[in-house]
């Protein structure tokens, strides 16, 4: 039952129509909601059926409110600084999206054989993207290093033996050495320890340590 209504809202959602959206003013702008109601209300009439008056009124509605507030303008997002392969790439997990969402919607089998069909070269093609650009963003970053290197070695080392880290701790210092000590402490520290079997003897010192101060 549930998935023949979710098939059936489905089918009703994609014969609606994409609107821009509407962008709406501020609540205490009264001048605009109140000329808004007016037209509204002026422009609506008896229709025969239910159905007729939810449509006249979501029509009318939509098209009074982008008269008086106009439709919401959205950024495009710049690709800039990423590679052509990193763009296509971008493209082709927007379409793979796409037909995942009308797989998920699809009862006939028919549709979702061909949906698979056409899911297994764009994957295919993602995979392949995807491989090149880690490929070519490696020898970037040797090339980089090389680079690097050869201008100041010291500092291309110290780079790469201690890097730096911007990890913040989660622990305050005080918490982070009492831990350090709880977990190092040795409580024989002190325990002399007498001589142990089976060592061989101290060697013989031939020349002894100068101890008088320079």
């Amino acid at each position: 039952m549930t998935t023949s209504r979710h098939i059936v809202e489905a089918k009703y959602l994609e014969g609606l129509e994409v609107k821009t959206p509407i962008k709406w003013g501020k609540m205490d702008d009264d001048d605009n909601w109140s000329a808004l109601d007016d037209n509204v209300y002026s422009k609506l009439h008896k229709s025969n059926t239910i159905f007729e008056r939810l449509q006249l009124l979501e029509d009318t509605l939509y098209s009074e409110a982008t008269k008086i507030f106009g439709h919401q303008k959205f950024k495009q997002k710049k690709m800039r600084g990423k590679s052509r392969r990193t763009k296509h790439c971008i493209m082709l997990v927007q379409e793979k999206n796409k037909l995942l969402a009308k797989l998920k919607i699809t009862a006939n089998p028919t549709e979702i054989a061909g949906l698979k069909d056409l899911l297994i070269p764009i994957k295919e093609k993602i995979k392949s993207f995807r491989r090149a650009e880690r490929h070519r963003k490696k020898r970037w970053l040797f090339k980089k290093s090389q680079f690097s290197f050869k201008n100041n070695p010291y500092l291309a080392g110290k780079t790469l033996l201690d890097p730096r880290s911007n990890t913040s701790l989660s622990v305050k210092q005080a918490e982070l050495d009492q831990y350090k000590e709880a977990i190092t402490v040795d409580d024989q520290y002190q325990t002399v320890v007498g001589p142990l079997e089976g060592l061989p003897p101290d060697p013989s010192v031939k020349t002894p340590f100068f101890h008088e101060e320079y």
